[in-house]
């Protein structure tokens, strides 16, 4: 992948630090979760903003468009800045989560994907179309800001994804908590009391941090999107509240001003001189202002009686991190999903009795219910049409060593099946929609019940006792989040709450008289209970933390999902717990949400004006970065670097043309790559050895063209690659002083590669783990007659990683290559490995393979054959994710590696001298400029123990940690 491609990923800011579906294994195509090319893509175009989407959400963009404009008039005003061109905008529907992301480069760009959300920190009463764009139009209008020098330099540079990207876009050098929680204040800064910083969740998760003790500077700093420490997600909890601190603490428009005065900023990370600035303290000490306002605000409410458990709730399950998704079985056992961050995710059960055990692996799944006969409904999310992500539903019974799949690309997100096992109730996500439907016991014959109209949703369901009525959490874009009740046979939902809370999860009491549920009521989650005949709600649990599932047991008790300050933990409280709380279910008034789309001057875009996407609308080079490179002999030479993509991905290509002072002549490298499948290039340069006074100077031309074909197959289980093309190398070497005989070097190299890859990467993980990747590799230099090598080899990589628990890895290789003896030789030594022909993402002519212990280059680890096998123990030292506040240098997860290698390289008919080597390594993840810079470190001592082996002492920067 072109490196401008890597950094432009990384800068995509999430709405959410975390998605609520739990993958291990990511597919590394780069067309996974992006725009399906093979859909019809229309543009929208309003005056600030492109809209691009599928045909078939036309009516979502014209709603976007609407709410767009109005976003834009607001947040401008609000933090003085607008955008110079159009903001891209792409819809889309590709996974059954909700998140969104933004990034200024190479041009303003968000993402957002359609389904609403109905539980988690993002659920809110404000829409989710104009809160999604508030959160990530705040991003852009923030990163894209820039006074003073930085404005002038991006007005003769552009928008460079380069070095100069420092000098351009001051504000993506700081710590990400300044970025996210200002996104965040800004989605919570209206009067109505939405989003995060007004929403229970966050409340809850603060109140904790003031317990446990609040992190310092530093530790937020470096932290980043790391999920190192629990809760996760830090940098936008502590940022948003940071924002709000600053706005009371230092006037209205403090936040503001701090992320202006950033704007003309010409040295990166500069947060002391900041602080000076704006409140003309240094930032620990304001820093410190911070921490004793959190105190001060959730001090007094932790001193109330103590209530962190639910009631008289008692600890039935608390392994960290993630414990959720309960439903009971009729003889009292409770099956749930476990995440620890560390290794697969699980479905277990605890039972009646007290005992729990791990019944199989929980990637993935969002959703479970049991049912007696039926057993374990699963909504799971699979990879569909091989580069979108969608809910599917599995099933499995005791016995069963994994859950069967039912159905096939379904997106039913939440199931429930009917008492008697022999229906399924479904929430179908489609097009920005939620519809209910009807499914048969087999997950087949689905029949739509009721489909919801945009900007209304449907929660959490589940079935009365009688099995002829769904109760329901429902969103109405007028009256925000209630509860309705849907009767079988009746298209009609009849209300049964109407106020100001949001609530979800509900399920009916054993008796059907009653319907159990979670809300934040008085800013607290708790359980509730809904008494159908006198429509009052009585609060049952009484957390102060935070109640986020609950599911009532056979003998009238209650298991609960808590939030506590080390995890989500499960507590069982007793049937007789009554909080005393009591309301009506209705508000004297009905709730009014203040939304933009409610305004009564409200009305969607027209369509008329859209048009079928053109991708020459982004596809100009955005930046221009102009270059010397000086050197020995006479290679100097001066160039420019450009770039350019679509926004949808469908086109990419790079030109970076240089001309060579002494010698008068041109090089450079090009490349175009066509929807990820097609890949062509060229590159050319000459180099000149030697003094000028040299008899022997000569001069070395090389013009490479490729040709590469690649297309990868995704599951969530695991990837295959397949890539094939052509290489084409031509070199000519002669003298400069006199004449002679030219040396001219041609071949034409062809070869198919196939990879597979299973392995895991778990958020505490310090290397890929659990699993395989294997790569298999056939090429040869027959395809011209001209060839300077000539023949045939093939390669056979087998890396196998397996997790000893607590992030331990040990990681086994097996590499087997061999060939005719005409072809490029292979060589081995040194502590990396390189790809020194073509593309790294196919490995055409790769020929250098790592053997520690050994230097490179040596005759005797040279041939047409070559084995290796290596073994290694990868030992966790902890994540730190803390540093210098100045510089900002800090240290995130370290680990030892110890290892052995053993091979040689030879040719045919030679005997084998296996040449091993052994030593110890030190892997680091530096963090430089706080979060921002993710840079492997690696220093190691390896030893060789055979003819050729040394002692060698090798440090790599940059190595993937």
């Amino acid at each position: 992948m072109n490196h401008k491609i890597v950094f432009i990923a990384s800068l995509f800011i999430l709405l959410a630090g975390s998605s609520s579906v739990s993958s291990a294994h990511t597919p590394g195509d780069p067309n996974f979760l992006r725009p399906d090319y093979s859909k019809q893509w229309k543009t929208l175009r309003t005056p600030h903003f492109r809209i691009h989407h599928e045909a078939t959400h036309k009516e979502y963009a014209r709603q976007m468009g609407a709410i767009a404009e109005r976003v834009h008039n607001k947040l401008a005003t609000w933090i003085g800045w607008t955008p110079e061109e159009q903001t891209e905008i792409v819809i889309l529907d590709s996974v059954d989560f909700s998140n969104g992301a933004a990034t200024p480069l190479p041009y303003n760009q968000f993402f957002i994907y359609m389904p609403t959300p109905a539980e988690g920190e993002l659920m809110d009463q404000n829409p989710w179309m104009e809160y999604v764009f508030t959160h990530e139009y705040v991003h852009i209008l923030h990163l894209d800001m820039a006074y003073g020098i930085p404005k002038a330099v991006r007005d003769i540079y552009g928008r460079p994804v380069e070095l100069l990207t420092v000098a351009t876009f001051p504000q993506i050098f700081a710590p990400s908590w300044v970025t996210e929680g200002f996104a965040v204040y800004g989605e919570s800064n209206n009067a109505a009391g939405y989003g995060r910083l007004n929403n229970a969740w966050y409340e809850a998760e603060m109140r904790l941090e003031v317990r446990r003790g609040l992190r310092s500077l530093t530790e937020l700093s470096f932290e980043g999107y790391s999920g190192s420490r629990w809760p996760y997600g830090q940098n936008y909890l502590y940022g948003a509240y940071f924002f709000k601190f600053i706005s009371e603490r230092y006037g209205r428009d403090a936040a503001v001003n701090y992320i202006r005065i950033y704007g003309d900023n010409l040295i990166p990370w500069r947060m002391d001189e900041r602080s000076m600035l704006i409140f003309g303290r240094p930032a620990n000490l304001v820093w410190g202002e911070f921490q004793e306002y959190l105190r001060q605000r959730f001090e007094p409410q932790l001193a109330k009686p103590k209530q962190e458990s639910a009631g008289h709730a008692q600890p039935l399950y608390d392994e960290p991190y993630i414990n959720r998704y309960l439903t009971a079985s009729g003889n009292g056992d409770l099956y749930f999903y476990h995440d620890d961050s560390s290794s697969h995710p699980q479905i277990r059960r605890i039972r009646a009795d007290g005992t729990h055990e791990f019944l199989f692996g929980g990637e993935n799944v969002s959703n479970l219910d049991w049912q007696d006969e039926a057993g374990l409904l699963l909504s799971k999310a699979a990879v569909c049409d091989n580069i979108k992500l969608h809910t599917d539903l599995y099933r499995w019974k005791p016995g069963m060593p994994a859950p069967e799949r039912m159905t096939y690309c379904g997106r039913y997100a939440r199931a429930a099946w009917r008492p008697d096992g022999k229906q399924i109730a479904a929430v179908q996500l489609e097009r920005g929609l939620t519809r209910l439907v009807l499914l048969d016991a087999r997950g087949e014959h689905p029949q739509q019940l009721s489909e919801l109209p945009l900007g209304d949703t449907l929660g959490h369901i589940a079935w009365s006792p009688d099995g002829k009525r769904l109760v329901a959490a429902v969103k109405r874009q007028h009256t925000g989040w209630n509860l309705e009740l849907f009767a079988i046979g009746d298209p009609h939902w009849q209300q049964l709450t109407l106020n100001d809370d949001r609530e979800i999860r509900p399920h009916f009491s054993r008796d059907g008289s009653a319907v159990y549920f979670i809300s934040d009521h008085d800013k607290v989650w708790n359980l509730r209970r809904l008494d159908l005949a006198d429509k009052t709600i009585a609060t049952v649990s009484d957390s102060m933390a935070g109640i986020h599932e609950a599911v009532v047991m056979p003998d009238a008790s209650y298991r609960l999902v808590e939030y506590t300050a080390d995890a989500q933990a499960i507590r069982a409280l007793p049937a007789s717990a009554r909080a005393g709380s009591v309301y009506p279910a209705y508000s004297g008034t009905a709730p009014r949400i203040d939304a933009l789309a409610n305004a009564a001057d409200y009305q969607a875009v027209p369509y008329e004006g859209v048009r079928d996407y053109s991708a020459l609308d982004t596809l100009r080079p955005h930046s221009w970065v102009p270059f010397i490179a000086t050197g020995a002999d006479q290679n100097s030479y001066i160039g420019v670097s450009l770039y350019g993509a679509d926004v949808l991905g469908f086109h990419r290509w790079t030109a970076i043309p240089y001309y060579y002072m002494d010698q008068h002549t041109l090089g450079g490298y090009a490349a175009y790559i066509f929807r990820n499948a097609l890949t062509l290039s060229t590159y050319r340069q000459s180099l000149i050895f030697g003094a000028g006074n040299d008899p022997m100077q000569y001069r070395s031309d090389e013009i490479r063209y490729q040709v590469l074909l690649h297309h990868s197959f995704n599951s969530t289980e695991s990837s295959i690659y397949l890539g094939g093309g052509v290489s084409s190398d031509h070199i000519k070497e002669s003298l400069t002083q006199t004449s002679g005989t030219d040396f001219v070097f041609r071949d034409v190299l062809a070869g198919i590669v196939a990879r597979y890859d299973s392995t895991e990467f778990y958020q505490r993980s310090i290397s890929p783990t659990d699993g395989r990747r294997v790569r298999l590799a056939s090429e040869s230099y027959d395809a011209s007659s001209n060839n300077f090598h000539r023949g045939k080899t093939h390669q056979l990589d087998w890396k196998e990683y397996i997790g000893l628990g607590d992030n331990h890895v040990l990681y086994l290789r097996m590499l087997l290559a061999g060939g005719d003896n005409g072809i490029r030789p292979y060589t081995m030594g040194g502590e990396i490995e390189s790809y020194p022909v073509s593309d790294g993402s196919t490995d055409l002519g790769r020929r250098r393979f790592m053997l520690r212990g050994y230097p490179y280059g040596l005759a005797a680890l040279t041939g047409t054959q070559m084995g290796l096998v290596t073994a290694e123990w990868r030992i966790p030292l902890g994540m730190v994710y803390d540093g210098a506040f100045v510089p900002p240098l800090g240290l995130g997860r370290h680990s030892v590696t110890l290892f052995v290698d053993s091979g040689d390289a030879w040719n045919r008919g030679q005997n084998i001298q296996r040449k091993t080597g052994a030593g110890l390594a030190w892997n680091a993840e530096t963090l430089i400029g706080y979060d921002t810079l993710h840079v492997g470190l690696t220093m190691g001592f390896a030893r060789g123990f055979d003819q050729g082996g040394a002692d060698r002492l090798y440090m790599l920067l940059g190595s993937a940690f």
